[in-house]
């Protein structure tokens, strides 16, 4: 006689234990998603399923388990988002999934009022960054059930550049400096004319040492997410990215310099692609000022619960790549 345990909420703010490692790894197997023309790719936070939240901030994951099958997941981290009118406290919601294999729609709303529970005290406001062409919509789905609504607020382009192999040499005529952290994420704060948060802890992330660029017109950070999250083609092989994080930016030229001197020095350390994103307004004149890049365009839409702040809808977001 087989005997049914009930569904249970567990949260992650630490590695979990072996059996619910493999469980997580089992769920996270039946997410796909487009890989250019043909193929796809899957995503693997690996042992530790909540780093990449708590990179990003003191971060927790909630996870629906029964029957040693992971039913339902959701990320959350609390952030400072910068805004034009102050600073606020705000839920980054990301990672969230039902298992594709049966009815979870109760696991996933247990899931959403368990985090609710522990966002809501610390947090006064939240977001989450959904890919377009998702077939869930946020405007639709929430606003229910107990659920704050989510309302489109803004977009993003999220490029993927493609890189080929460069002699090292080439990573030392960069035409942008290499600086302290605390310099670069001072000139990013200076020129993220929107909405924006620092950009977590790279080091937690990023199996390389983070470069930090600096220049008159543009910062920027190289690293990558390899430590708490990598993706993996439908061949089993791993897509080695690199994101610039910590991007801001005066006008088109000085973008376009950051991330080619990103794009060199990402190819110089053996990285496949570059994912970099900004704006959305920005997105066709940037890409025009690329014309020596491989460059491959997606775009995000970001949604906001935001009751007691006015979040004007089109305004700038500044997201990190490495933290979509």
């Amino acid at each position: 006689m087989t005997v049914l345990t009930r569904a249970k909420v567990i949260a992650l703010d630490s590695m979990p234990p072996l059996p619910l490692q493999q469980a997580l790894a089992n769920f996270e197997h039946q997410f796909t998603y487009p890989l250019g023309a043909v193929g796809s790719f899957r995503i693997e936070h690996g042992q530790d399923y909540s780093g990449f939240c708590r990179a990003m901030g003191p971060g927790r994951s909630f996870v629906v388990e029964k029957d040693n099958q992971v039913k339902a997941a959701i990320g959350t981290s609390i952030r400072t988002l910068n805004t034009p009118d102050g600073k606020v406290q705000a839920a980054y919601i990301c990672d969230l999934k039902t298992n594709q294999n049966a009815n979870c729609g109760r696991a996933l709303l247990v899931c959403m009022e368990a985090a609710l529970v522990w966002c809501k005290p610390q947090a006064q406001a939240a977001y989450g960054v959904v890919m377009d062409g998702t077939v869930a919509d946020p405007a639709v789905y929430s606003g229910r059930f107990g659920i704050p609504h989510f309302a489109s607020v803004a977009r993003v382009a999220v490029l993927q550049i493609s890189l080929a192999p460069r002699d090292t040499s080439s990573a030392k005529n960069i035409s942008v400096e290499i600086v302290s952290e605390p310099t670069s994420r001072q000139q990013f704060a200076t020129l993220a004319n929107g909405y924006y948060c620092a950009s977590g802890t790279p080091h937690e992330r990023s199996s390389i040492e983070p470069i930090w660029f600096a220049s008159s017109g543009a910062s920027g950070c190289l690293e990558d997410t390899r430590k708490v999250k990598r993706l993996i083609r439908d061949n089993g092989s791993e897509i080695v990215a690199a994101h610039l994080s910590n991007f801001a930016y005066t006008n088109v030229d000085a973008a376009a310099s950051m991330i080619n001197c990103a794009a060199t020095l990402a190819a110089a350390q053996n990285f496949q692609c570059l994912f970099v994103s900004f704006p959305w307004q920005d997105c066709l004149p940037i890409v025009q000022s690329l014309p020596q890049l491989k460059v491959m365009v997606a775009s995000a839409t970001i949604y906001a619960h935001a009751p007691a702040h006015a979040l004007t809808a089109g305004s700038p977001w500044f997201i990190h790549s490495s933290e979509i």
